[in-house]
Order: structure tokens, then C-alpha cells, then sequence
């Protein structure tokens, strides 16, 4: 395809001015009434607006950075817009305060117009009243709740003490009684999170002991919604951070995977055993050696990042856990091959650790919505858990693999004297700096292996207060307490699926996470040690479970798939050419023509099809569709298309090759083993 065809900085151009054109608009309508002083219509625009500056915020950066390719009408019209949104500014944020420290939250709850206030001056200017969260704490949190719908509030959460019967009632309310709550609350909204968070308090004035403990108890709850929204958020980031690379390495990976069994295949073996979680945690230090004790007779089952500080203690761990698509080799670089006995690798994990440890793996898909679509061409199940960490996950597969008991080592989830990491773990030497009156933190002395997958290295990361293992309570950062959430909420569900499983904290040090028994290691192996049984040889395990795959069955489907997804990428490229051209000659005249509606279903269906291509591009595909359906008009209707047709240009160029790699590597091994 010609890049010349497509202008990136020009896409969504047209939705941009109008949309600034609109805002504008509303800036001056807003001053009008404000003017003579009709709140009524001054609090409709000032919603309105709101909104408006929430679709902008969401427009394509590069359309925004791009208003040198704009002509001089262009620019003129967009500055002396500009102008009028922020003459206008200081007053909305004036008016949306206005009886800020005039009237109490008390007075404003007792009538219709006081709570519409109180709204007015909670929610933020760029406000999103579909997608955002509204948190409400308080006696008089139903009529707010009332009002923040008329006013076209979607998502609400109310922080409930006691249970209420009233409020019980009220179906469509979410109540928030503890931190699991809140995890429960914001997990249905993954796929389009809240970009931002607001809390209404009515009620709260100081007054009696107890008051003031329900303050202080609303309080907590926030808290635990904004750390489960964050980490929830940060969730979202990495999967559209590293979607791409997933189907990338995916793709790549295909040749080596179809000789590869499913982990999923174990599950009779590991049925009724005994799980140590050894995760990388700075407590790991305390009590790594106790686990000789139970090696061979428990299932040792550890993320990369522990490995090195098993193999110092020689401990050999049973299963090595991979699920980052980074470059994790480097945690194992000292480390002999012989000494790993099972990898479990996700799907999408760096091709190059399926090159290196190709005797020794098991696959699993690590993200059911973006690794499916692999074990869909071997009509198998390859799912025995995932989570929004790898111990998480492990944790998870320990579940699906109905253990008898599982139990966490080096499980911190918090910082200790300045570290993150064991000592002789692979990222051990990171050092962390804090900034105690920001609440923030700085990491230093990377390895060199980290370094290279971690997004802004050098930058404050906030830090928050989590309760401790011993009590009190200890430092830890946004992601991590939202694991410990992730851990809670598992623990509560297996408690009402499967009791009979015991869970232990024997890290010893870090968070304390509700649904454990805290107790020390050497305790928990004397309580277990007459149900400890291993695992066996695992070279006699592997043998096994490839003899019972059809390996020629499954080269045939995966040769079918990759054959026909060529042909799909090279109908959409051409289908993609087509519709670019169409644009280019329809939208000159200002028309619109049912052939380029016709060409575009049949692309679109195309895509459809090459599935991978949607997972990998998903963020950039749903863009062009909101643009789509915020069109009002031909150029609108134009730019959307085109920002489809630039993702797709993008996807062939990637993709194709990729492909092209995989059925000629399928072909040589088939050759090789012939």
C-alpha cells in the first residue's frame, strides 16, 4: 500500500473543529446566561460542556498535534474559538463553585436546587456522564443519586455502613460495604473503564464520635475504590500497551506451540497437591531456605523472577511460570537448563524462550480475550487461569487444578527497607527513593533486563498505605494493592465453590490478605507434612503428555489457518485500497456513494475474520467506529473511514510478513522431521 494515500494527521480533523466549533458555542451560551444570572440554563450548558471536553479528550492525539497540516481558514477559525473556551473558563469554574463556602453540604442536601449545587461543584470540568464514576457516602445519598441520573449520570456507587433496607430496594444502586465490594463493582466496566472519579459526601459535618468514625469509614471506601479503579486502569494500559505484542508473538510462536502440550493436560497429575507460590518479594529473604524441607514433596512453583534466588539456595522449583510478553530470558541467564524441570509459557510469552526451552514447555493462554483465538486452532481448552499479575495468575491455576492446599512465599505486595525484590532474586539490587510528603517513589539500579520493559523507568510512581501482615500498616503502590485485592476476592470465591482447599500466608512480611491463615512456614509444612506428595519425574511427564497429542493433526489445522488468514490479509489489503481510492475521488465533490458503503461491509467482514488483527488493533478499531457514529456529516463520515483505513494499512504491513514466517518455519520443521 502507498502511505502517501493517507495523511494520519489529518484524520478526525473534521469531527475536531466542530467539536471545538460546538464547545465554543456552548462557552458563549454559557455567559449569556450566566450573565443575567439563569442557573437553570447556565447548569445545562456547563453539563453539556463537560461532556463535550470529555469527547475531545478522547480524540486521536495525533489529530491534535497535527494542526500544521490545517489551512489558514482552519487555524484562524480553531485560535479564535480557543479564545472564546478560555475567556469562559474562569467563569464556569467560578459559577461550579459558587456556594462552595457559603452553604454547608447540610443545607444543600435539604432541597432539589441545593443538591443540584453540590453536584455542580463535585464533578470535574471534563466529565464523561456515561463512562465516569460518580461515588456517593451519606444519609442523603439516594436523592443525589436521584438528581445525578435526570442530570444523565450512568455509573453510581453508594457506600453503605449498615444494610438498608430502603436502599436495598433500590436495584439499580451498587453498595459498596468493603474492599471487595469495590473490586466487584468497577470489574464489569474493564472493557471501557472510568477515566475519572468523583465523591459526593452529604451529611458529613463534624459533630458526634460517630459521625466521625462513618466519616472516617466512608473515607476508607473511597480510598478502596480509587485504588481498585487505578490498578484496574493500570490492567487496561498494559493490555492496550502490549495487545500488539501479544498477537505479534503469538503469530510467531505458532510453530513451536503446535508441538507444545496444554498445561491443561496436567490436571489429573496435580489434582489433591500441595501449591507453594514462590513469588519474589523482599520477605522472601526470611525463610527461602525452608523450602528444601518441602521440595519434591509439594509442587514448587515459581514466576521467572524467583528462579535465580531458588537455584542460589538450590532448591529446584517443580513449574517456572511465564506469562509477560517482555523478554523475561534474562531472569534465567545464569541459571543451567537441565535445572528447570516444567515451563508453564503463555501463549503469547517472547519467542524467544520458546526457541530456547522448546523441550521443556507447556502452554496456557495467559488473557482468555486476546490468547483464545490460538487454542481455537487446535480445538482445545487451554485456559486454567490468568490474573492481573503472575502470581495472581499461578494462584488461579492452583484453583483450576483443585489443589489441597496453596501457599504463598515472598507474597509482599509492599515495599520493605527501601526494596521490592529478594535480595538474590533476578531484579534484587532495585533500589526504591521515597518522597515522603508526595507520597511517591523513584526506582534506581535497574537490571539490565528490566530496564528494557519498563515504561518510564525514571519516573514518581504514588505510593499508599495497605494493611500490614504483623498489623499496622505498610507502604505499597496502586498495582500491587489491587492484586491484594485480586487475592481477596479469589479467596472469598473459593471459600463458597471449594472450602475443603486451605489457603496460607507464610510469606511473612508485607500486606496481610484477608482469606489466609497468617502463619509462619515452618508451621504450615509441620501441619501438611503427612499430605505432602510430589509431582514425579518430569521428563517422564513430558514424554507422556506428547505422545498423547496429535502433533500431524495438529500441523495440518494450523497450516489451514495460517494459509487461509494470507489469504484474508491480502483481500483486505486490497479491499482497503479500494475503499481509499473511493474516498479520495467521492469526497473532492462532497458525495457519498452506496459502492464505498458496499466495499466497506465487505472489509469489515473481512477483518472479522483475520480475529487476530481485531484483538491487536481493538483501541484503534473502536476509535474510528465512535468517529463513525459521532458523524454528522460526509467529511465526518469520510474521516472516520479513513482512520479505519490507516489502522488496517498499519495491521497489513505488520501482519503479512509475520504470516508469510510462520507457514515457511511450519513447512521447514515438517521437512525437518521428515
Amino acid at each position: 500500500m502507498e502511505k502517501t494515500e493517507i495523511d494520519k494527521t489529518t484524520i478526525g480533523k473534521e469531527y475536531l473543529i466542530k467539536l471545538i466549533r460546538e464547545i465554543s458555542e456552548c462557552s458563549t451560551k454559557i455567559l449569556e446566561s450566566g450573565s443575567i444570572g439563569d442557573e437553570n440554563k447556565t447548569r445545562i450548558k456547563v453539563d453539556l460542556i463537560r461532556q463535550l471536553k470529555a469527547n475531545l479528550y478522547n480524540i486521536n492525539q495525533d489529530t491534535k498535534n497535527g494542526s500544521e497540516n490545517y489551512s489558514e481558514k482552519e487555524k484562524i477559525d480553531i485560535q479564535s474559538n480557543l479564545n472564546i473556551i478560555n475567556s469562559a473558563e474562569n467563569f464556569i469554574n467560578a459559577w461550579s463553585k459558587r456556594y462552595q463556602n457559603i452553604m454547608s453540604t447540610n443545607e444543600m442536601v435539604g432541597t432539589e436546587e441545593g443538591i443540584n449545587i453540590l453536584i455542580d461543584q463535585s464533578l470535574p470540568l471534563i466529565w464523561d456522564w456515561e463512562r465516569d464514576i460518580v461515588i456517593l457516602s451519606g444519609a442523603n445519598a439516594l436523592k443525589i443519586k436521584n438528581t445525578l441520573e435526570q442530570r444523565g449520570q450512568t455509573r453510581i456507587a453508594l457506600i453503605e455502613k449498615e444494610k438498608d433496607q430502603e436502599i436495598k430496594d433500590e436495584n439499580s444502586l451498587n453498595k459498596i460495604h468493603n474492599r471487595i465490594d469495590a473490586f466487584n463493582f468497577l470489574a464489569p466496566f474493564r472493557k471501557k473503564p472510568p477515566l475519572r472519579v468523583a465523591n459526593i459526601r452529604a451529611n458529613l459535618e463534624n459533630g458526634t464520635e460517630n459521625e466521625k468514625k462513618l466519616r472516617e469509614f466512608f473515607k476508607e471506601r473511597e480510598n478502596d475504590i480509587n485504588n481498585a479503579w487505578r490498578a484496574m486502569f493500570s490492567n487496561k494500559n498494559t493490555i492496550e500497551y502490549f495487545g500488539d505484542k501479544w498477537v505479534k508473538h503469538g503469530i510467531q510462536n505458532l510453530p513451536s506451540i503446535v508441538e507444545c502440550p496444554e498445561a491443561k493436560l496436567l490436571s489429573q497429575k496435580l489434582k489433591g497437591k500441595t501449591f507453594v507460590i514462590v513469588s519474589p518479594g523482599p520477605s522472601l529473604d526470611k525463610n527461602i531456605n525452608q523450602l528444601k524441607a518441602i521440595e519434591g514433596k509439594a509442587i514448587l512453583i515459581a514466576p521467572a523472577q524467583s528462579v535465580k534466588a531458588l537455584y542460589l539456595e538450590r532448591i529446584r522449583p517443580d513449574i517456572v511460570v511465564i506469562a509477560d510478553p517482555s523478554d523475561m530470558e534474562y531472569c534465567l541467564n545464569e541459571i543451567p537448563y537441565d535445572y528447570i524441570g516444567l515451563f508453564f509459557l503463555g501463549v503469547s510469552c517472547h519467542p524467544s524462550l520458546y526457541k530456547k526451552y522448546k523441550d521443556r514447555i507447556l502452554t496456557f493462554n495467559v488473557n482468555t480475550g486476546i490468547d483464545n483465538w490460538i487454542s481455537d486452532i487446535f480445538k482445545v481448552d487451554n485456559d486454567i487461569g490468568s490474573g492481573g499479575s503472575v502470581s495472581v495468575g499461578i494462584f488461579n491455576m492452583a484453583c483450576t487444578f483443585e489443589a489441597s492446599a496453596i501457599i504463598l512465599v515472598g507474597q509482599d505486595l509492599a515495599f520493605t527497607d527501601g526494596k521490592a525484590y529478594s535480595s538474590n532474586a533476578a531484579d534484587g539490587g532495585l533500589k526504591l527513593e521515597f518522597n515522603q510528603e508526595q507520597n511517591t517513589f523513584i526506582q534506581k539500579n535497574y537490571s539490565e533486563g528490566l530496564i528494557k520493559h519498563t515504561d518510564n523507568p525514571h519516573g514518581e510512581i504514588g505510593s499508599l498505605k495497605a494493611p500490614g501482615y504483623y498489623g499496622g500498616e505498610v507502604t505499597t503502590r496502586h498495582v500491587y494493592d489491587g492484586f491484594r485485592i485480586e487475592f481477596e476476592v479469589l479467596a472469598e470465591s473459593i471459600k463458597q465453590k471449594n472450602p475443603k482447599i486451605k489457603l496460607f500466608n507464610c510469606t511473612e512480611g508485607g500486606v496481610y490478605i484477608k482469606g489466609f491463615d497468617h502463619i509462619t512456614l515452618n508451621e504450615t509444612i509441620r501441619k501438611l507434612e503427612k499430605e505432602l506428595t510430589g509431582i514425579g519425574k518430569t521428563k517422564e511427564i513430558l514424554f507422556e503428555l506428547k505422545n498423547n497429542i496429535n502433533i500431524l493433526d495438529r500441523r495440518k489445522k494450523l497450516k489451514k489457518y495460517l494459509k487461509d488468514n494470507a489469504a484474508s490479509i491480502e483481500k483486505i489489503k486490497s479491499l482497503n485500497m479500494e475503499c481509499i481510492q473511493l474516498v479520495n475521488k467521492y469526497k473532492k465533490y462532497n458525495l457519498y456513494d452506496d459502492a464505498l458503503n458496499e466495499k466497506e461491509k465487505k472489509l469489515i467482514k473481512s477483518v472479522r475474520k483475520s480475529h487476530f488483527l481485531s484483538i491487536a488493533f481493538q483501541t484503534k478499531i473502536q476509535e474510528a467506529s465512535n468517529l463513525g457514529e459521532k458523524a454528522t456529516g460526509i467529511k465526518e463520515s469520510f474521516d472516520a473511514s479513513m482512520l479505519l483505513y490507516s489502522v488496517l494499512t498499519d495491521a497489513v504491513e505488520r501482519y503479512e510478513p509475520l504470516i508469510k514466517n510462520a507457514i515457511e518455519e511450519l513447512i521447514a520443521n515438517e521437512n525437518q522431521k521428515n
